[in-house]
């Protein structure tokens, strides 16, 4: 499109979403000055993602939480920012801000890729000590993400060890009846 107006209006659109691909994609094909403010935010999203990244993988979680909420500062309505928002909080046990942005992500109408919200859902489930339903998501996102695997594995890992501390407590238990029977 020749319009600026429609130019910005598409370059805003890519921003709120955080679609660096699509903007990418746009930016080579249109490059112009009415753009370059965009294309200094579109990078400075790229290094915050990337900041992210690298704190998450060092497990420096409270320093990619904050990272990512500056990222969600120029991209708030991207559900795959969100979506890294619900694991974040997680990982730090902010439970409510992790409701908060399942709730957001819920009212957005985005495609999201295959299993990412399950295994989102899988994640929060599974750090508030519901194995049931985190085995659920992890399920569903098993057929679509390869990360999920892993947090099967953690799950069962969590499921039977619930299971052995509750037969554990039925040996006590029943010893302790036999003592008082006696």
């Amino acid at each position: 499109p020749e319009d600026t107006g429609c130019k910005t209006q598409f370059a805003t659109s890519c921003l709120a979403l955080g679609d660096i691909e699509k903007w990418k994609t746009f930016f080579d094909e249109y490059n112009c000055n009415s753009l370059r403010n965009f294309q200094t935010q579109f990078q400075k999203l790229e290094k915050l993602m990337s900041e992210v990244k690298s704190k998450e993988s060092s497990k420096k979680y409270p320093e990619a939480l904050f990272a990512l909420n500056e990222c969600l500062k120029l991209s708030p309505n991207s559900a795959k920012l969100i979506c890294w928002k619900v694991k974040l909080c997680c990982l730090t046990k902010d439970f409510s801000d992790a409701e908060i942005a399942l709730k957001k992500l819920e009212s957005h109408n985005q495609k999201l890729e295959p299993g990412e919200e399950s295994m989102m859902r899988g994640i929060y489930f599974y750090y508030k000590g519901k194995p049931e339903d985190a085995y659920n998501h992890f399920s569903n996102a098993q057929r679509e993400t390869k990360e999920a695997e892993v947090w099967l594995k953690k799950t069962r890992q969590m499921k039977i060890g619930r299971a052995h501390v509750l037969n554990s407590s039925h040996t006590v238990i029943s010893y302790a009846v036999f003592c008082l029977k006696k």
